[in-house]
């Protein structure tokens, strides 16, 4: 297989989006962890809180 560089392969490998799921407990207050957008560096508790504000 062939690998793609750029921008374009970094959107493919992320099924969320821009939010990254954070599995910390200090940084965020539970066992679930949170979810990290890459836009504008909050944490939101949920995925689809994330993906809404993000």
């Amino acid at each position: 297989g062939r690998t793609m560089t750029g921008t374009d392969s970094k959107k493919i490998n992320l099924p969320n989006g821009l939010c990254i799921h954070v599995v910390d407990t200090k940084l965020c207050g539970g066992n679930n962890g949170c979810f990290h957008c890459l836009t504008n560096d909050i944490l939101y508790p949920s995925l689809d809180d994330c993906k809404r504000e993000c």
